[in-house]
């Protein structure tokens, strides 16, 4: 009987110390099970803190890169691109308008300001027309001078001082002068549907420096809008 009991009352301890021991498990299985998820969220808050900085950083640059377009070879500043749909509203743009202003301390000669228009098929290389005239004030007046290898410009705001005067043989333009730059885009096939990628280059060939502005066309164009800005985007 004595053997039985001490048997017995061994059973229970090992019983009590097995139950003792699972309890010390679980508990710090549950510990660990914590730790693990307090790590997973430092991590989370971590990388959505490590997120937000390269959004920033890239935005950051982004406008860093969009001013520096703007103001392309140093001498302009863009305001503007608009697109030209027609009387007839055609589906496709026709023609653009870069307005911009002189930010150059010095004059610039447009005849060495060469620009090219580049889509997806197709690149054109325009010059300055010959035909453009200090008279020519207006984008229609400025629309007659084009080709498919001659862009045009007109001052609609011409500087006190500017020394525009292509029809005496001066061709250049002077600080804050606004020079809007005409491309027909029908001439040089180049006819822009809607949500189309496009690049406008801007070089200056008595220097060599070059830079481009990277554009998108909307995504619907509204039926009775015959101008559709495109630069900067709505």
């Amino acid at each position: 009987m004595s053997i039985l009991w001490h048997k017995r009352k061994n059973w229970v301890i090992d019983m009590r110390r097995t139950k003792r021991m699972k309890k010390e498990e679980g508990s710090m299985g549950i510990g660990a099970l914590i730790i693990f998820i307090a790590l997973v969220l430092v991590a989370a808050i971590a990388a959505a803190v490590i997120i937000q900085t390269a959004n920033h950083i890239r935005d950051s640059a982004d406008h860093t890169s969009d001013r520096i377009s703007q103001q392309f070879l140093g001498m302009f500043d863009v305001i503007s691109v608009y697109g030209d749909r027609g009387a007839s509203l055609s589906h496709n743009l026709l023609a653009i308008s870069i307005s911009t202003k002189v930010v150059s301390t010095s004059e610039i000669d447009l005849r060495h300001i060469a620009i090219s228009i580049q889509t997806e098929d197709s690149v054109s290389h325009l010059f300055l027309s010959p035909a453009v005239s200090t008279l020519d004030t207006t984008y229609d007046a400025a629309l007659s001078k084009t080709s498919s290898t001659t862009y045009s410009v007109y001052l609609p705001n011409r500087a006190v001082d500017s020394p525009w005067d292509p029809d005496n043989g001066s061709y250049n333009v002077g600080p804050n002068d606004v020079v809007v730059f005409v491309i027909n885009l029908t001439a040089t096939e180049q006819e822009l549907p809607t949500h189309t990628t496009f690049q406008i280059h801007f070089s200056n060939t008595y220097t060599g420096t070059t830079s481009k502005i990277t554009v998108t066309t909307p995504a619907g164009y509204e039926n009775d809008d015959e101008w559709i800005r495109i630069y900067p985007p709505l």
